[in-house]
C-alpha cells in the first residue's frame, strides 16, 4: 500500500500510539478467552515501552527502532496463515483496528524508509457497529443509529457541527458530531449518591447533564438503544440505567433581577414539577390534574419539592435530581446588584436557602426518596453561604477520575478537525488548525496529580462553525458569549466607593497573575464569599472560573496555577484595561491603537504607539500611585500591547536561561504578512533630585538591559517563533509613571 503523505510529528505520533495500544487492548481481551494466544503477543510490551519512549520533539533516528519492531508485528498479523490473522479476522473491531494502524504506521514508513506493510485485511468490511473512543465520531439520523470511523475515506453523511446546542437527544436526532463521554456515568455512579460538579461557563456542563438525564429517565427505557448504540455505555450499561425518575431543574433561566428572582424561581419549580407529574403520572399513582392544581396552588418552592419527593417515597420510586447552573442568578445577583442582595438571597430563611434544605433533608433518614443528585455550577461559593458550610454533597470536581470528563482531549480536537477536512468542509492542513486551537483553547487542568489537559469545547465548535462560513480562520477567536459570560466577573475587582469605582484587594491578585506569570497556593474544595478576600480563596476561585488552571504541585501539596490558554490571557488584558478606565485612570482611543499596532507589525514602526502611550500615561494622574516599580510597568504595558491580536504577547517568558520581560511574538499562523517581532526589557529607578546620578543610574540600567535582550535573542526556540520576521530588541526605562528612556539596540 503506497501512501503519499507527509509526516507531521504533533498529530501522526499521537495517533500512531493511540491505534496501537487500541489494537493492543484488543488483541488482550482475545487472548483472555484464548491463553494459547499469549505467546503470540510477547513482543507488545516492548513495542509499547518503545512507543512511550517517543516524543514530540523525536528525532527521525529515535522513531526508526520502535516503528520497525512495529512493522515487522504488522507483517505478522497480514500473513494470511498466521494465528493472528486467523483470529483478528474473526471481529470486525480487531480487523478495523489492525488496517488503521498498518495504514498510519506506512506513513511513517514511507518518511524513514522503513519496509512498508501490505494492506491488512483488503476488501473487508471494515465498518465496526460498536467501536467506541477517542477517533470515532457518533453520527445520528432520525430513525437510524450508525457509526461512521475517520479512517474510512470521505464520509458519506456529514455530521452538523453542534455549537451552542446542550440537548443530547438533539444532537443525535439531528445529525450532529458528538465526542462520547458517557464512560463516565459508570465512574459517577461510583463516586457517590449526592454530587457537585464545577466547571468553567461553556464548557459542556449543559449537554453531559443532559446525556444523563436521557440515560438514567426510566420513562426512556424502550429508547435506550437508539440513543446509545455506538456509545461507551452502551455494549456495558449499568444496573441503574433508565431506573430513575428525573426531576431536572435549570437554574440559568431564572430572571436575576433583585425584584423578580423569588417569582421566577417560583414559577420555574412549579413548571418541572407539572412536567414531573404529567411525565411520571402512572408510575406514581395518581391524579394529574389533582395533584397539578395542588402544585399550581403552592407558594414556596420548597413545598413544592417535597410534594414531589412523598409522592415518590409513597410510591417506592426512587428520584435523580439533576441541578444546571445552580449559581447562576445568585453570581449575576452579586455582579449586578452587590453584595448586600446576594448576603439576603444565601442567608436567613429565603426561599432559595429553604429550597436546599428540603433537598438535604430529602437525602437523609430511612425509606429516602432522593436516591441521587447531581449539581452542576461555576463555583462552591453559593453553595457554602446557602448551606452554611453544611456540604449537601460531594464535591468531585478536582478528582483525577473527572479531569477530562468535560471538554475535549487533544486526539478527539485531532479527530474533529480530521473528520471535516475529509469531508471537505476543512481546507487548512490538520496540523495548521490544530496549533490554533492548541494556543487558544487548550490546557485545562482540573486535578493535581499529573494528567492531560484539555480544551474548552464550545470555543473549538465556535471556531469551527464560523470557519465553515468562509472557509478560513475566524476574524474573532474568541465567542462574544464567552467574552460577555467573564466581563460579569468584573465585581470581583472593582467596588464602588461613594460614587466613584476603585479597585479592591483583589486587583492587586490579578496583577500578580500577569506579573509572575503562574501563582502558588492551595486550593480550596467550598469557602463562603465573606472569606473571598483570602488570597487562597480568590485564586480557586479563578481556577474555578477557568482563569487559572493546574500546571503543577510542590512538595508542601501547593498548587502551582497559571494561565492556561491566549484566550484567557486576552481576557485578563480587558479587566486591566477595563478597571483604569472605570476609574478614569488610562484610557485609549482603541480606532489610533490598533493603526499604530498594525504599524508596528507591518512596517516596524514602533516608536508612534510608545509615544502615544507614554503621553497617555504622564496625563493620566492615578497612574503616580499605580507604577512604583518595574514590575507595575511590565504589568501595564503587557496588558494593553496584548489587547491586539496580531501578536502572542507573553510576560516572563524563559528565554536564553533567563525572563524576557515582554515578547511580542507575531500570530502568523492567522497573520502571514506579518513582518516584525519585538523584544522589551524593562528597568525602572526613581526620581532622582541630581541629574549627574540620573545620568549614571540610566546608562548603568540601558547596558543591562542591552545584554539581557542579546542573551534572550540567541535562544533557537524562539528564533523558529518568530519564523523570519525582523526582530527589533527594545529597552525602556521608567521613572515613576513617566517613561524616560526608549531605544531599540539593534534588529536581528
Amino acid at each position: 500500500m503506497a501512501l503519499k503523505a507527509k509526516v507531521q510529528i504533533k498529530i501522526d505520533l499521537p495517533v500512531l500510539k493511540s491505534d496501537f495500544f487500541k489494537l493492543k487492548e484488543a488483541l488482550e481481551e482475545i487472548a483472555s478467552t484464548n491463553p494459547t494466544l499469549a505467546q503470540e503477543l510477547a513482543g507488545l510490551a516492548k513495542i509499547e515501552d518503545g512507543l512511550d519512549e517517543l516524543t514530540l520533539e523525536a528525532e527521525k533516528k529515535e522513531l526508526a527502532k520502535p516503528l520497525n519492531k512495529l512493522g515487522r508485528f504488522l507483517e505478522k498479523i497480514g500473513e494470511n496463515d498466521s494465528r493472528l490473522n486467523k483470529i483478528l479476522e474473526g471481529t470486525k473491531k480487531g480487523m478495523y483496528l489492525a488496517r488503521k494502524l498498518g495504514r498510519t504506521y506506512n506513513k511513517f514508513a514511507q518518511w524513514l524508509a522503513l519496509p512498508q506493510v501490505p494492506d491488512i485485511f483488503p476488501g473487508k468490511d471494515m465498518i465496526p457497529q460498536t467501536v467506541t473512543g477517542e477517533n470515532q465520531v457518533i453520527i445520528s439520523q432520525p430513525g437510524q443509529m450508525h457509526l461512521e470511523t475517520l479512517s474510512d475515506s470521505l464520509e458519506k453523511i456529514t455530521a452538523n457541527i453542534p455549537s451552542g446546542v446542550g440537548s443530547y437527544e438533539e444532537i443525535r436526532e439531528k445529525n450532529c458530531y458528538y465526542v462520547d463521554k458517557s464512560g463516565y456515568l459508570r465512574d459517577i455512579e461510583k463516586a457517590g449518591m449526592y454530587l457537585f460538579f464545577i466547571r468553567p461557563r461553556r464548557f459542556g456542563k449543559t449537554l453531559f447533564i443532559s446525556m444523563m438525564e436521557t440515560y438514567y429517565d426510566v420513562d426512556k427505557k424502550e429508547q435506550f438503544e437508539f440513543y446509545f448504540t455506538g456509545t461507551a455505555i452502551f455494549e456495558n450499561p449499568t444496573p441503574e440505567r433508565n431506573s430513575y425518575l428525573i426531576l431536572k431543574l435549570d437554574f440559568s433561566g431564572i430572571e436575576s433581577s433583585v425584584e423578580q428572582v423569588e417569582k421566577s424561581f417560583l414559577n420555574h419549580v412549579k413548571n418541572r414539577g407539572r412536567i414531573f407529574i404529567s411525565k411520571y403520572k402512572n408510575l406514581l399513582n395518581i391524579d394529574e390534574k389533582e395533584t397539578i392544581a395542588e402544585i399550581k396552588n403552592q407558594e414556596n418552592p420548597s413545598d413544592i419539592l417535597s410534594l414531589l419527593l412523598t409522592l415518590c417515597e409513597i410510591a417506592s420510586r426512587k428520584i435523580y435530581i439533576i441541578i444546571d447552573e445552580y449559581d447562576n442568578f445568585a453570581n449575576t445577583i452579586l455582579s449586578t446588584a452587590g453584595e448586600k442582595d446576594y448576603e439576603a438571597l444565601t442567608h436567613g430563611e429565603g426561599f432559595f436557602k429553604t429550597f436546599f434544605a428540603a433537598i438535604k433533608k430529602g437525602t437523609s433518614g430511612s425509606g429516602i426518596p432522593i436516591g441521587r443528585l447531581f449539581m452542576t455550577g461555576v463555583s462552591p461559593i453559593t453553595l457554602d453561604d446557602v448551606t452554611s458550610g453544611f456540604n449537601i454533597g460531594e464535591n468531585i470536581s478536582i478528582d483525577r477520575a473527572f479531569n477530562e470528563m468535560l471538554g475535549f482531549r487533544q486526539q478527539e480536537v485531532i479527530d474533529l478537525i480530521e473528520y471535516y477536512r475529509r469531508a471537505g468542509i476543512i481546507r487548512h492542513e490538520t496540523a495548521y488548525l490544530f496549533d490554533i486551537m492548541n494556543d487558544w483553547y487548550n490546557h485545562y487542568r482540573f486535578c493535581k496529580e499529573s494528567g492531560p489537559t484539555v480544551f474548552n469545547p464550545t470555543l473549538v465548535m465556535y471556531f469551527l462553525k464560523e470557519y465553515r462560513k468562509n472557509y478560513k480562520i475566524p476574524d474573532d477567536l474568541v465567542d462574544r458569549n464567552v467574552r460577555t459570560d467573564y466581563e460579569k466577573l468584573r465585581h470581583l475587582i472593582l467596588i464602588d466607593k461613594m460614587g466613584a469605582k476603585k479597585p479592591n484587594g483583589n486587583f492587586s491578585k490579578l496583577q500578580a497573575v500577569i506579573e509572575n506569570a503562574f501563582v502558588t497556593t492551595k486550593l480550596q474544595k467550598s469557602f463562603s464569599l465573606k472569606k473571598l478576600t483570602q488570597p487562597e480563596n480568590f485564586y480557586t476561585l479563578l481556577f474555578y472560573f477557568g482563569l487559572l488552571t493546574i500546571d503543577g504541585v510542590d512538595k508542601n501539596e501547593q498548587s502551582r496555577l497559571t494561565i492556561p490558554n491566549e484566550t484567557v490571557k486576552r481576557l485578563y488584558y480587558e479587566y486591566i484595561k477595563d478597571v483604569y478606565t472605570e476609574m478614569e485612570i488610562f484610557t485609549l482611543d482603541l480606532d489610533d491603537y490598533y493603526r499604530m499596532m498594525a504599524d508596528m507589525a507591518y512596517k516596524g514602526k514602533w516608536k508612534p504607539m510608545f509615544d502615544y502611550i507614554s503621553k497617555r500615561m504622564e496625563a493620566g494622574l492615578g497612574l503616580r500611585d499605580l507604577i512604583d516599580r518595574e514590575k507595575m510597568a511590565q504589568v501595564f504595558l503587557v496588558a494593553y500591547l496584548g489587547l491586539s491580536n496580531l501578536y502572542f504577547t507573553h510576560s516572563e517568558k524563559e528565554l536564553g536561561k533567563g525572563y524576557a520581560d515582554i515578547v511580542l511574538e507575531p500570530f502568523m499562523a492567522k497573520y502571514e504578512g506579518i513582518k516584525y517581532s519585538y523584544l522589551i526589557e524593562i528597568k525602572y529607578m526613581k526620581p532622582f533630585k541630581n541629574k549627574e546620578k540620573e545620568k549614571e543610574k540610566l546608562e548603568k540600567l540601558k547596558a543591562d538591559a542591552g545584554k539581557q535582550l542579546d542573551k534572550y535573542s540567541m535562544d533557537e526556540k524562539f528564533a523558529k517563533s518568530i519564523g523570519k520576521t525582523v526582530l527589533i530588541k527594545l529597552i525602556l526605562v521608567f521613572s515613576g509613571h513617566r517613561l524616560v528612556y526608549i531605544d531599540a539596540v539593534g534588529k536581528g
